[in-house]
């Protein structure tokens, strides 16, 4: 993300989840490098590399200029409602980028019917701030914040509907609630860059299981 290593070793195989921690609303481009790219993300990166490039302010025109945008997007095929509120704008050398994002995803529905216990809130928001001073130094502060709540793994409940081949599964819940916050500094000057980041993922399941046993963690 911007750069900054998302991916870590508390992750689980297929990390499908936690790449929906990625406010696609508040990216302006993937960039995707094929093949070993541990000279630009790091030594692990070996078999190729998705950068999420987020949205900033492009323009720097003297003076003072901004301007807002608000998205509205409803789906039938997962009964969700998304809405997108965001602002640009510069004063001179300052540009400033600012989004929020809330997601109410309901139930998928299939094509033999719906599919109970796949629906759940999501709210985002992000921040960043370019500055080109006189000594010609670049700086970009960014901030990013991702909360998602009760999203199910629906399979291993009593929810889960099956298809040839599978059972569902005895659980009466199993929730999860997953958030990201990203905070990072960079400074860019004649194609040199640094970067300081503090990055962090948590993660919280509430599991309802048969036999009236419960745990959190």
């Amino acid at each position: 993300v911007d750069g900054i290593r998302l991916n870590n070793s508390t992750f689980r195989s297929g990390p499908n989840q936690y790449w929906s921690t990625v406010d696609l609303y508040a990216v302006e481009a993937i960039e995707l490098v094929r093949g070993p790219g541990s000279v630009l993300y790091g030594s692990d990166a070996v078999g190729g590399t998705v950068n999420a490039i987020a949205r900033r302010r492009r323009e720097f025109e003297p003076g003072t200029h901004g301007s807002v945008r608000g998205v509205l997007r409803a789906s039938e095929a997962e009964r969700s409602f998304t809405e997108r509120v965001e602002g640009h704008g510069n004063r001179d050398g300052l540009g400033v980028f600012a989004g929020a994002t809330f997601r109410d995803l309901g139930d998928l529905q299939a094509g033999s019917g719906g599919l109970p216990g796949t629906g759940y809130g999501e709210t985002d928001a992000d921040l960043r701030l370019d500055f080109t001073g006189a000594s010609k130094t670049a700086w970009a502060l960014g901030i990013q914040h991702v909360r998602q709540r009760n999203v199910q793994r629906t399979e291993t409940t009593r929810d889960a509907v099956p298809f040839h081949g599978t059972t569902a599964g005895t659980e009466r819940k199993r929730d999860l609630d997953q958030e990201r916050d990203l905070v990072y500094l960079r400074a860019a000057r004649k194609g040199l860059s640094a970067t300081l980041s503090w990055h962090r993922q948590g993660e919280e399941q509430d599991r309802d299981r048969t036999g009236g046993r419960t745990d959190v963690s």
